[in-house]
């Protein structure tokens, strides 16, 4: 089976090239990995890459694609110590704008940095910064803990206040026991005086 690549325009056997040359199974592999849409504008974009004079070898694509291949797995971008969410679709738009910009660019391609730049540079509704995970906040040091309420000093425990009834009984010489016997004395002398105004009456 003849085949061409469309990066380095060789013309040759399937089977001679993946047994001949350095990194043509890993082209492969990659290729069938990726989305045929990507596919077929990536090859294009390594072509950026494709040196004057001589052709790019499959050592070279296999390490171009092996830099990016994990990142659209994972559609992320780590650039500058920053990771950015990268879907298949800004993927796509990025390398199709470096394929109108071929005419602009300094060719041949050292590396996927005006790439990343491109994707970064992107819809900002698409691509967001992810963000660290925060940890917890701790309470501002300036703010007092919270102490329990102390009992007011101007109020009597419950030994001060039975003391204190205590020195009141003894002034007045009568103790609760003796002023119950008392109110009840007094309603019996009552009563019998109402019996008596009855008798006598009658």
């Amino acid at each position: 089976m003849q085949i061409k690549c469309p990066a380095c325009g060789a013309v040759a056997s399937l089977d001679l090239l993946l047994a001949a040359e350095d990194g043509a199974s890993e082209v492969i592999q990659i290729a069938a990995e990726m989305p045929p849409e990507l596919w077929r504008i990536i090859v294009q974009y390594l072509a950026l890459f494709r040196p004057k004079k001589t052709k790019l070898s499959f050592s070279r694509m296999a390490s171009l694609l092996g830099e990016l291949h994990p990142m659209i797995q994972n559609s992320q971008l780590e650039r500058a110590g920053k990771l950015f969410h990268v879907p298949l679709k800004c993927w796509i738009a990025g390398i199709e704008h470096m394929l109108t910009q071929r005419d602009r660019l300094t060719l041949p391609l050292k590396t996927h940095g005006y790439l990343y730049e491109v994707l970064i540079g992107l819809d900002a509704k698409s691509i967001k910064d992810i963000e660290k995970p925060k940890t917890e906040k701790k309470p501002p040091e300036n703010i007092a803990p919270v102490i329990a309420e102390e009992t007011p000093k101007d109020l009597m425990s419950k030994d001060e206040a039975r003391a204190v009834w205590q020195k009141l009984v003894r002034k007045t010489n009568v103790s609760p026991t003796q002023n119950a016997d008392i109110d009840h004395e007094a309603k019996r002398q009552a009563a019998i005086d109402a019996l008596e105004r009855q008798a006598t009456q009658k």
